[in-house]
C-alpha cells in the first residue's frame, strides 16, 4: 500500500485471544483530511471526535460512535451521533468525564465543560494551559470496601486523569 492508498484506522487488540483487528473509520471521516480525528470512551463505546476543517475564531466537530462490532457479522460500523458547534474560543475537545459533559481545552489557556443536552459550556478552574496539550484517561478505581450482612462490597470510583502543558 503506497502513501496514497494510506488510510487512518483503529487498531484494537483483544486481551483475551491476544489478537489485534483492524477497525476502519467511517467513511465520510475517512474521504477528508482533517483537522481533529480523536478517539475517546463515551457510556462504555468507542467514540470519534471529527473535524475536518478549524475556522480562525471557532471550531465544529462531530462526535461518532462505534457500534458493538462483537456481534456484528461485518465487523464494526459507526453511528453519527451528534454535530457540536460552532463554539467560539474552543480549541479541541479532550474527553468525556461525565454521561453528557465533554471536556474542551480553549485558545486562551482554559479548560471547559461542555453539556451536550442543554449546549451550555461552564469553566473550570484550569488555567495557563497550552492549546491541544491537554490529554486524558477514563478509569474505574476501588474507592473503598465495606461489609453489609457478609458479604464484602467495593466502590468503584469513576475518575478522569487530565494530562496538560502548563505553562
Amino acid at each position: 500500500m503506497g502513501l496514497k492508498d494510506s488510510k487512518d484506522i483503529v487498531l484494537s487488540f483483544d486481551m483475551s485471544t491476544e489478537e489485534f483487528h483492524r477497525i476502519p473509520l467511517p467513511d465520510n471521516v475517512q474521504r477528508v483530511n482533517s483537522y481533529l480525528k480523536r478517539l475517546a470512551v463515551w457510556n462504555e463505546s468507542v467514540s470519534l471526535f471529527f473535524s475536518p476543517e478549524k475556522t480562525q475564531n471557532s471550531l465544529s466537530f462531530e462526535i461518532w460512535v462505534m457500534n458493538d462490532y462483537s456481534t456484528s457479522v461485518e465487523g464494526p460500523s459507526w453511528t453519527k451521533h451528534s454535530t457540536v458547534g460552532p463554539l467560539v474560543g474552543i480549541h479541541s475537545p479532550i474527553a468525556f468525564w461525565k454521561r453528557d459533559e465533554l471536556l474542551m481545552d480553549t485558545k486562551d489557556g482554559g479548560v471547559v465543560s461542555y453539556n451536550l443536552g442543554t449546549k451550555r459550556l461552564r469553566d473550570f478552574p484550569i488555567y495557563g494551559v497550552r492549546p491541544g496539550s491537554c490529554h486524558a484517561e477514563n478509569y474505574m478505581g476501588n474507592l473503598f470496601s465495606f461489609k453489609r450482612k457478609g458479604t464484602r462490597l467495593a466502590q468503584m470510583k469513576r475518575q478522569v486523569t487530565l494530562l496538560c502543558h502548563v505553562e
